[in-house]
């Protein structure tokens, strides 16, 4: 049975101004812009994995115990920008990627032309400076 109901709320922002990956205003001109995906995982990203460490912070100190519900709410309005499909929450969460349909030439001589579809999966996501920042739903993010 828990005890107390936690709740930690987060807005991630577009990142800071002089960073290579701050997410970029949505242009309402008529023009076609690509769709930064990449820059909202890692905000969204960091947004999350920043909260989670302040939940273990209050863990240490005894303020929310492991029988405790708590949970994390994030809200991404301000990076502008529609999900591409599965939500990019998900994405961060659980490092998914991209649906895929594997296809061989190996199949199509036993009269298939595609393998099952599936969703790729992610380990980190990069930065443009090379750094990686690892999906925020992983082992030791895990707690009993």
């Amino acid at each position: 049975m828990a005890g107390l109901f936690g709740l930690n709320a987060v807005a991630c922002d577009r990142g800071h101004v002089d960073s290579n990956d701050r997410v970029p205003k949505l242009r309402y001109n008529g023009s076609f812009q690509s769709l930064p995906e990449t820059e909202m995982l890692l905000r969204i990203s960091s947004s999350l994995h920043n909260k989670f460490e302040k939940y273990l912070d209050y863990r240490k100190a005894g303020i929310v115990n492991k029988n405790d519900l708590y949970i994390i709410a994030l809200n991404r309005d301000a990076l502008d920008f529609s999900d591409p499909g599965i939500p990019l929450i998900y994405k961060a969460l659980f490092g998914v990627e991209y649906w895929s349909i594997p296809i061989s030439p190996l199949k199509r001589e036993e009269g298939k032309k595609y393998g099952e579809p599936f969703w790729s999966w992610r380990e980190n996501v990069s930065k443009r400076n090379g750094s990686d920042i690892i999906p925020f739903l992983k082992p030791n993010y895990v707690l009993y």
